[in-house]
């Protein structure tokens, strides 16, 4: 009787998590003694209402950084703070010890997180920020611009050295940051100086950078591994099978370890909880393929399933003892028993699509664009789906710019069921992409959020990323909304554009709107 090597082995999240959990007690215990920066570096200090201390009894260095030296660290903070905050949000799940502070940021419907991808920073190349009451500080929530942070550069450059720039100034950005989720100054410095240690850690095996690039490359070989699964799985040769199935299994273990890199992860709290779902699904699949032949794989099929053809996750992890899923947002998510090849490589081909939104994540890290949303259970709405059809442009009405052209818009299924956009001139044709969360448009390295009801559906496409290296340049946003109007419908595209104009060290804006009246045609 063959015997699946695969299946005798234990999967990443099993081995690993309770590393991971050794770890990030280990270094809380460490980044917290005496309330210390590990490495003998110098504490953060007391520092003023959203500031930097110096450090050294109030002492400046003697060698300071250069300001275009704390624009490039602003300009990627982004790479650290992403996947810092990522871990922070996994410790503050597996913690029965949390903070007040810990609470806010972390504990609500909104976290620090959300309010990272929302924010904009605004910075001061020369003079200082200004708090409510219009002292000068280091940096502030009242940015130049609506929403917006302030961060000086001028008065940061000269407090810091180059070793301790970036753990200095993405506290700072956490501090301020903190700030917009209620964090008095007291809880805003506690956190600016768990950041700071964090980043300074001696456990600190790999920085953002390294992190990402090896989560980038882990990712996509994991893609290849699980595409050679889902290609041959109708072979019958069993050894082959294995040997496909072993491949995948070492390349899910290299990327379980490249995305966990302590103090960073790639994986967010929403989708660490589905990764582990997804890691079962695919088990469920390999018993699958060998049930026939193999009795032990049969046996764990049969205690999974219990006669079902399918449980939630929560009964399947009751069920094999091996996994805790009291705390998983998709503890309801529901686990098949596959009854045929085409069913087993749907699961495969789903859980592709998983690690495929994770590589993208990586990638637009790497190159300082906005990370796409991943395709999750509670984020794959598409409103847009409501209202598939043809329309008819019968009127316009534009600001701030010359009318567009277009004659008739068209929301259709592609062959993959995702909802897209069609726009039509009097020539040609325009596809406008995806219309779902974390769909690509056509022009590559954006970003997207749909929202909407039973008479409307919004999408809004960020172009590159708020924090990316072109963003203190330039941003861009484009907002198209689609409504219901009696018996007509009407459709709203918006442009916002925001450039840095160095003569006056502020922003100049560009608005743009066209409304356009529709009758739809079929």
């Amino acid at each position: 009787m063959f015997r699946s090597s695969f299946l005798l082995s234990v999967s990443p999240s099993k081995i690993l998590s309770l590393s991971l959990i050794a770890t990030l007690a280990a270094t809380t215990v460490a980044c917290s003694k005496n309330n210390a920066l590990p490495g003998g570096a110098e504490p953060v200090g007391q520092v003023e209402e959203g500031g930097i201390s110096g450090g050294g009894g109030g002492t400046l260095p003697s060698q300071p950084i250069a300001t275009w030296q704390v624009r490039e660290v602003i300009q990627d903070a982004k790479q650290s703070l992403i996947p810092l905050l990522n871990m922070k949000s996994l410790q503050f799940a597996r913690s029965e010890v949390r903070s007040k502070v810990e609470h806010k940021l972390f504990g609500g419907s909104k976290t620090i997180l959300d309010v990272l991808y929302e924010t904009n920073i605004d910075v001061a190349y020369t003079g200082a920020c200004k708090d409510g009451s219009g002292k000068e500080v280091d940096g502030s929530i009242y940015g130049s611009t609506p929403g917006a942070i302030c961060i000086s550069a001028e008065r940061i450059a000269a407090k810091l050295t180059e070793e301790r720039a970036i753990p200095e100034i993405v506290a700072l950005i956490a501090h301020e940051l903190s700030h917009k989720l209620g964090a008095d100054e007291k809880e805003a410095t506690e956190f600016q100086k768990d950041v700071a240690m964090s980043l300074s850690s001696p456990h600190l095996r790999a920085d953002a950078r390294e992190t990402i690039q090896a989560s980038a490359d882990a990712s996509m070989d994991l893609q290849n591994k699980l595409g050679n699964l889902i290609r041959d799985i109708e072979n019958t040769d069993q050894s082959k099978l294995d040997e496909l199935l072993t491949n995948f299994r070492n390349a899910e273990l290299d990327f379980f370890k490249a995305t966990r890199s302590y103090p960073f992860s790639i994986l967010g709290l929403r989708e660490e909880h589905y990764y582990d779902v997804i890691t079962e699904r695919i088990q469920v699949v390999a018993l699958y393929l060998f049930a026939d032949g193999d009795a032990y794989a049969a046996e764990r099929l049969r205690i999974a399933f219990r006669g079902k053809t399918e449980v939630t996750f929560s009964e399947y992890s009751k069920n094999m003892k091996e996994i805790d899923s009291d705390r998983n947002v998709y503890a309801n998510e529901v686990i098949k028993l596959p009854t045929s090849l085409f069913e087993a490589k749907q699961i495969l081909k789903a859980s592709y699509n998983f690690y495929s939104d994770i590589s993208q994540i990586a990638g637009s890290l790497r190159f300082g664009t906005k990370p796409p949303a991943v395709r999750l259970p509670d984020n794959q709405q598409q409103p847009f789906a409501g209202f598939i059809g043809a329309y008819a442009v019968t009127s316009t009405a534009c600001t701030g710019g010359k009318p567009a052209t277009f004659v008739k818009y068209e929301f259709y299924n592609d062959a993959n069921g995702a909802t897209r956009l069609r726009k039509f001139t009097a020539t040609g044709v325009y596809d406008a992409g995806e219309l779902r969360n974390g769909g690509q448009t056509v022009r590559g390295g954006s970003a997207m959020s749909v929202s909407g009801g039973v008479d409307w559906a919004t999408r809004k496409v960020e172009l590159g990323n708020r924090w990316g290296s072109r963003q203190l340049i330039e941003f861009s946003e484009e907002t198209l909304a689609f409504k219901k109007v009696g018996s007509q419908f009407e459709l709203t595209e918006s442009y916002y554009e925001r450039a840095a104009n160095y003569k006056t060290d502020r922003f100049d804006e560009v608005n743009k709107s066209c409304t356009y009246s529709l009758e739809k045609t079929n």
